[in-house]
């Protein structure tokens, strides 16, 4: 997944779970998910980070983009756009 300036794997380790990690290595986490399909090749996944901070993803596969909304403990968001490279 790339946003620009922020880039990150994601490996989907079940259909509840998921790790993401920078190219660095630096920024890893595993994840608790709730997915939700919107249509073919687009999902919706929603996760907790820390106490307070929720990210909300539309991936969508098939026209491989990402689009990223996470909401701050002080009340802001951040939203992006990037693109998504499937890594097999």
């Amino acid at each position: 997944m790339d946003f620009g300036k922020q880039k990150f794997r994601l490996d989907f380790r079940s259909s509840t779970e998921m790790t993401f990690t920078s190219p660095g290595g630096n920024n890893t986490q595993t994840v608790q998910i709730t997915v939700t399909r919107i249509r073919p090749d687009v999902y919706m996944v929603f996760w907790s980070r820390k106490a307070g901070q929720y990210v909300i993803h539309i991936e969508d596969f098939g026209n491989k983009v990402a689009y990223s909304n996470i909401f701050l403990p002080d009340g802001s968001v951040q939203r992006l756009k990037g693109a998504l490279t499937p890594i097999h």
